[in-house]
């Protein structure tokens, strides 16, 4: 009896939330109970397990069976608050999220500078023009229409995808005969052969000889008489002081009156011995891009901002396009002496136009998705800067009836500036669809605006030579001299088309592998359109308030020549219309369906101007997160 008294206190004396946290309920003595009615079915016996709590001596206590159920386990309520913890876009779009990205083909729109080489050295020279291109990237390289959050690699090599155009010498030296003359003071004079009376060499050269002297004026047929004119290069050259039609090409350096022998003429064949013939040359350069990309979405995964930071090496954005040297004496200001050799160029690693692509779900389906959004092209590239070193005739004097001599009178330095202003603006509309579990679909439309316009500068100076002319009033000189002109414009990019569509097929799928997941098969097709015409900024070469006349490369005084001007220096998209067509053919592979791997190659499918690469190869990597 006392024990079963001491039993009934220590319930009564339990609080409340205590009885509710173990599961109590009313038991069949409860005051709720109605009288008469039958009393309720046993209650269930939550078992409670020992503790080592002394002051826990309850081991079997009754609850209802509603305080039981709850106690269990609920999946769909697990499942519920888990929800949030997963990209809802991955659920909602569960064969759309698992598709490969785009490859591309990287194509850039084209600017190109085209200019001039009139001459390199004293006589020999090419009429060929310098080009240079160069491009910038658009939105579908490595893409899809699902926003997605991830960082990516991308490697590029484009074979062939610049082209500098320029000179280099070939052959022997143009003047044998001049050569032959300047080797007589270090080797003695050949058999027969006897120099004019009045010829003085005034110093030795180690390489070639004797090669500065001066003779009396009256002798200068005895000394031409020496060297047959089909020894003489392909010029005719002859020692003038300049004043006939005869294509002169060696021109005295200065000259002084003698009481005895008269007008004597100081000539220096510095520069004949070492010009050669000069030719059109090109160099292609190879372009190797490294571009690093990030996006991540936002607005429940319906929409993304992705940043991306090309890095390439390709042609030199600052480059010395150098065909001649100046070479400073006490006879000539700037004398003009072998071609330099640095007309073809050299490449360089450096930081190209930073890009931002927002990106935006406008409709969806479990296996189709539209996406609008636009692109931004920052102008973080270097300016690009060019100095062209040239010589040419002065037009004042050298116009003969015949053409033009073909003689560096004056050195000039034109230096070009193209300041990189131009923001890009790329609305797009993208699609992906998955019909089927093993195809997939990609494309994307988009327009290139630009927003503003590039400045372009132009400077040119002149050198001077130091010159004697003959006419009939008797000799003068005109002293050296630097003259210098520049000039300033505009020029802004064209409006771009880009139409990009691909597919695939999955080869191989299966999400719970270990490591390999997918192996899919792409093919793609890329059109990139010119909407406009091209800008293209001109300039004109000038000296003394005359256009510069092109170099006659062989003068003949039995053939009239025309008197050509010189063509002006072109900075655009000197192509202008340009519809480029390429093909891109590559596999993706998938891992743990959290990372991918492709490998790919884009082909021209157009010649000429179309054709702005040979071959592409392109491998990027994706991690999903």
């Amino acid at each position: 009896m006392i024990s079963y008294l001491s039993k009934m206190i220590l319930l009564l004396l339990i609080p409340i939330p205590v009885l509710s946290q173990v599961g109590f309920a009313q038991n069949q003595n409860s005051p709720n109970t109605q009288p008469g009615s039958n009393p309720p079915a046993a209650p269930p016996v939550l078992p409670v397990p020992e503790q080592d709590n002394p002051t826990t001596e309850i081991q079997n206590l009754p609850i209802s069976p509603e305080l039981a159920a709850a106690a269990q386990p609920n999946p769909q309520a697990e499942n519920e608050n888990t929800a949030d913890d997963q990209p809802q876009a991955s659920e909602e779009y569960e064969q759309l999220s698992s598709m490969p990205f785009m490859l591309g083909d990287l194509l850039r729109a084209n600017q190109s500078f085209s200019f001039p080489y009139n001459l390199a050295g004293d006589i020999a020279g090419t009429e060929a023009s310098g080009t240079l291109r160069s491009r910038n990237p658009k939105v579908a390289e490595n893409n899809s229409a699902l926003p997605r959050n991830r960082i990516s690699i991308r490697y590029n090599y484009f074979s062939d995808a610049a082209t500098i155009t320029g000179l280099e010498p070939f052959g022997d030296p143009v003047f044998p005969g001049v050569v032959a003359a300047a080797d007589i003071g270090l080797n003695g004079l050949p058999p027969g052969l006897t120099l004019p009376s009045g010829v003085q060499f005034l110093e030795e050269d180690p390489l070639f000889g004797q090669f500065q002297f001066e003779i009396p004026g009256d002798q200068l047929d005895e000394l031409n008489a020496l060297f047959p004119s089909d020894d003489l290069g392909q010029f005719g050259v002859r020692f003038d002081p300049g004043s006939n039609s005869q294509g002169t090409a060696v021109i005295p350096q200065y000259s002084y009156f003698d009481e005895e022998q008269g007008e004597i003429f100081g000539f220096d064949l510095t520069r004949v011995l070492r010009n050669q013939e000069i030719r059109e040359a090109k160099r292609d350069y190879n372009v190797n891009l490294i571009n690093f990309g990030f996006e991540s979405t936002f607005w429940e995964n319906r929409a993304s901002i992705e940043m991306r930071m090309p890095f390439a090496r390709s042609v030199n954005s600052d480059l010395d396009l150098t065909a001649s040297q100046v070479v400073e004496d006490d006879y000539t200001r700037a004398d003009l002496v072998s071609p330099f050799g640095g007309t073809l160029g050299n490449g360089n690693f450096a930081m190209k136009d930073m890009q931002l692509i927002f990106k935006s779900i406008a409709w969806s389906s479990d296996r189709l998705v539209f996406s609008t959004g636009f692109g931004l092209q920052l102008p973080t590239a270097s300016d690009s800067n060019l100095s062209i070193v040239d010589g040419f005739p002065d037009p004042t004097i050298r116009v003969f009836e015949n053409g033009v001599a073909p003689l560096a009178d004056v050195l000039r330095s034109r230096d070009i500036r193209v300041k990189n202003e131009t923001v890009g603006f790329s609305p797009y509309l993208s699609m992906a669809a998955a019909p089927t579990d093993r195809t997939f679909f990609n494309g994307f439309f988009q327009l290139d605006f630009p927003l503003g316009q590039d400045t372009v500068e132009f400077q040119q100076t002149n050198f001077a030579r130091f010159l004697i002319i003959n006419n009939d009033s008797g000799s003068f000189t005109r002293d050296p001299f630097v003259s210098s002109s520049q000039s300033e414009g505009k020029i802004r990019d064209q409006i771009l088309m880009n139409l990009d569509i691909g597919g695939g097929y999955w080869f191989y799928r299966n999400p719970e592998a270990r490591r390999v997941t997918g192996l899919a098969g792409l093919m793609e097709l890329h059109w990139t359109s010119t909407l406009q015409d091209a800008d293209i900024f001109e300039a004109n070469s000038t000296f003394l308030g005359e256009p510069v006349l092109l170099a006659n490369r062989n003068p003949n005084p039995s053939v009239p020549q025309s008197v050509i001007e010189e063509d002006p220096i072109r900075i655009g998209n000197t192509a202008n219309r340009m519809d480029i067509i390429n093909a891109t053919f590559g596999t993706t592979i998938e891992f743990s369906n959290r990372s991918t791997f492709s490998l790919g190659v884009a082909v021209p499918l157009q010649g000429g101007f179309n054709r702005t690469f040979e071959t592409e190869i392109t491998a990027q990597y994706n991690k999903l997160f």
